[in-house]
């Protein structure tokens, strides 16, 4: 059995810490597509080699990539 003197502090817990943040399931993500697409000027340090990349040029997964 549940006591009661322990519902307060576990309710005020709950209050405190709140619900994620999230979008619900069926809403579209508020902005879309990103913003941030501008040219990638990431450069890997010494040694590092691009083992595999998409560009995603077309509005459909590329088959021979994607499965």
């Amino acid at each position: 059995m549940i006591r009661p003197v322990l519902l307060l502090p576990a309710a005020l817990l709950l209050t405190a810490c709140g619900a994620p943040d999230v979008a619900p399931r069926n809403e579209a993500p508020a902005q879309y597509p990103a913003g941030n697409l501008d040219d990638d000027t990431y450069q890997p340090g010494p040694g590092w080699e691009l083992a595999w990349s998409d560009e995603f040029e077309s509005e459909a997964l590329d088959p021979a990539k994607w499965r």
